[in-house]
């Protein structure tokens, strides 16, 4: 991921809150930590789910689809047809869209809807990811991450960070225990579990009782499902 541009995530409105309360999220292996202030929640979608935090999130028209569209849809769940709707949207507001990318600052956008795609469910959001990653005019002007906004994900990234926490801010030698390092930057963390020193597999087993499974998953099987 290139640290000198923008990072525009998709997912639905409750990852993207998540995200947003977490300070950070999973890229690959990487841990990506964001300050407050520094993300931006949109909407693509019509209609935002009930309730204050929700109703605050503006809403970018352009990438909206249409009210009968979505009937359309809901009706049949043609989605062959759905997708040739929605492309024809993006190629009519491609210009408004190209302005809104290049106007964007290096920070954290999360683009949010409903859909959580993990199990086979169609989003349209899936189809801007693809648009904005594949088109010659905005594939190099952002980094582009996709989410399903699968709850279970969620929880297991939230475990990673939980476990991130236990750091303190200093430096660190190799076999100090993790216990006493809890409040080192995440970016920091990422490039210590990259490298194999501190927090290693057995410190975490032998510190914090972690299996050997439950350590593969926190730390490898987690990032495959993102």
């Amino acid at each position: 991921m290139d640290v000198n541009k923008p990072t525009i995530i998709f997912t639905t409105f409750w990852d993207a809150l998540k995200i947003v309360s977490n300070g950070g999220f999973l890229c690959g292996k990487s841990v990506v930590r964001f300050l407050e202030g520094e993300s931006s929640v949109l909407s693509i979608a019509l209609a935002k789910p009930k309730g204050d935090k929700f109703y605050k999130i503006p809403k970018l028209d352009f990438f909206c689809p249409s009210w009968e569209m979505l009937k359309v849809y809901k009706k049949g769940r043609d989605w062959d047809v759905y997708t040739k709707q929605y492309r024809d949207i993006l190629i009519k507001n491609k210009q408004m869209i190209a302005q809104w990318v290049d106007n964007l600052e290096n920070r954290v956008y999360i683009l949010c809807c409903w859909e959580n795609t993990v199990e086979g469910a169609k989003c349209h959001r899936s189809l801007v990811y693809d648009a904005l990653r594949l088109s010659k005019r905005t594939k190099d002007s952002a980094n582009y991450l996709y989410r399903h906004g699968d709850k279970a994900v969620f929880h297991k990234e939230e475990q990673l960070f939980a476990i991130l926490e236990y750091f303190e801010n200093e430096q660190v030698e190799h076999g100090m225990n993790i216990r006493q390092m809890s409040n080192l930057p995440l970016e920091t963390i990422s490039s210590l579990i990259n490298s194999g020193v501190p927090p290693s597999r057995e410190l975490l087993q032998s510190t914090l009782e972690y299996s050997q499974e439950e350590i593969d998953q926190l730390f490898w099987e987690l990032t495959d499902d993102l």
